[in-house]
């Protein structure tokens, strides 16, 4: 199937084509407005899967789902379909597809449960869908291994040759598109865990293992192997938040064909001394039917969004942007401990985010005892500090490396902290930390200033506990 689009990057006016059109005068594209093309392979309607069809009685054009697909443009069947089918293990009642108006499953919607001939008689009637979601009652732990809202093709699936055979057989290949031509879409993780493996192999290239755990309390293993490059705050031994970041899409290790692409699957164990165990069944939540996704299928994630990126209270969430203005997606999000404290000089914080012209965002909420807190800034170029939703430091322009102070006074409890930095070009440098502006110590005990320098010169750094005091 083409689909061309009136603007570049597919933008504007489209219309998809899956035979021979003589006359774009007759479509919505018109005659030269075309500028731009996707293609894609559309899924036949054969074997299980929700069938949604072009007229009344299942007859006409069929695009086959599934999965969740937040927005039907690019399939070439957005506003078309008039009858659907749950064919196979969709059937039975075990599972509701929803069609819905508007793309991400919004305006009017209608959901099935089983098959439906004519959707003129219910709310979302004829040439209206443009989203579908597929829910099933059976519960699941793990989400496909990439940020939300993004899709992936399958270029190989389980038990697929040539390679996912013997101990690869439940493994999947994805890849951003269906050739396996392009390499760096980022990949996460598939639910939250403890990474225990994070190395560079010769037939796996760059790859991480995460363990997982079990509703029963059992370990299961995510696999990520062929990885362009790792995360720098993927670490052996700590903790991993389902959606972090991993790494990127890569040709590392051995690859038949050269295809780029994520090797993923699941393990319940890993072999001492050996990179991976066998793989083990495994599904995924947005999945429909029995949550195993299929060979050359498109399917689109629900894992956690950049945006919604979940960091534990005394983390923050920092957001890095390829550009200045903080605007877009980010290009990556993870968590980071405080205090910030990046010094890239004329380097680059990598994972796709250049040398000059980036920015940062950290937003977290941390614990403070009641007292006045000095809040110090330090940046090349731009900064600004929020207490609570409000600005306490505001240097937002290009600068050497320069410090700022601002005194704040907080109750007992939790408060959010937001720091925004923007580099432009040459130097790149920020610093953010607080410390007690109101300290005493009793008779008896120290008042201990730690400087991280042997000098003894400028502000002492935050111990990790304020209150601690050596003793006499």
């Amino acid at each position: 199937m083409a689909i061309l689009y009136e603007h570049a990057n597919y933008g504007g006016r489209w219309t998809a084509f899956g035979a021979d059109d003589a006359d774009f005068g007759n479509d919505e594209i018109w005659h030269d407005r075309a500028s731009s093309i996707r293609i894609r392979t559309v899924p036949q309607c054969s074997g299980d899967g929700i069938y949604l069809y072009e007229h009344s009685n299942y007859s006409g054009r069929c695009r086959k789902f599934t999965g969740n697909y937040a927005d039907l443009k690019d399939t070439g069947f957005n506003d078309l379909a008039s009858s659907v089918r749950l064919v196979g293990s969709y059937g039975g009642g075990q599972y509701k597809v929803t069609l819905c108006e508007h793309a991400n499953y919004g305006g009017t919607c209608s959901s099935f449960t089983s098959d439906d001939n004519d959707l003129g008689n219910n709310a979302i009637r004829h040439d209206r869908t443009s989203s579908v979601k597929i829910d099933t009652t059976s519960s699941r732990d793990y989400y496909l291994p990439w940020p939300a809202g993004q899709d992936l093709y399958v270029i190989q699936d389980n038990n697929r040759k040539p390679t996912h055979e013997g101990k690869l057989q439940y493994a999947w290949d994805f890849s951003e598109d269906e050739r396996g031509t392009k390499e760096g879409h980022p990949i996460a993780a598939v639910a939250d865990g403890t990474v225990v493996v994070r190395k560079d192999s010769t037939s796996w290239g760059w790859y991480v293992v995460i363990e997982h755990s079990e509703p029963d309390g059992t370990p299961k293993y995510s696999l990520y192997a062929h990885l362009r490059e790792i995360d720098a705050n993927v670490r052996e031994g700590e903790s991993i938040c389902r959606g972090a970041l991993i790494g990127r899409i890569g040709r590392t290790g051995q690859i038949i064909g050269n295809a780029a692409h994520l090797h993923f699957q699941f393990m319940d164990a890993i072999w001492e001394g050996q990179h991976s165990a066998p793989s083990v069944p495994g599904s995924f939540n947005e999945v429909g039917g029995d949550g195993v996704p299929r060979h050359h299928e498109w399917y689109q994630s629900q894992n956690t969004s950049p945006s919604s990126y979940p960091c534990p209270t005394d983390q923050y969430r920092a957001q890095y942007y390829d550009n200045r203005s903080l605007s877009g997606n980010p290009t990556f999000t993870r968590c980071e401990n405080p205090p910030i404290n990046y010094d890239w000089g004329i380097g680059r914080p990598g994972n796709g985010v250049g040398n000059d012209r980036f920015s940062v965002r950290w937003t977290g909420r941390f614990n403070f005892s009641s007292g006045n807190y000095t809040f110090i800034a330090k940046a090349d170029d731009g900064i600004r500090v929020y207490i609570d939703g409000t600005r306490i430091i505001n240097a937002w322009w290009d600068q050497v490396p320069t410090e700022y102070r601002a005194n704040r006074s907080l109750s007992s409890g939790e408060h959010e902290v937001k720091v925004e930095y923007y580099e432009n070009e040459g130097g790149a440098l920020v610093q953010v930390r607080w410390e007690r502006a109101d300290l005493t110590c009793p008779t008896d005990q120290y008042r201990a200033q730690y400087y991280d320098n042997r000098s003894l010169s400028g502000s002492p750094t935050t111990p990790a506990n304020p209150h601690h005091a050596l003793r006499q």
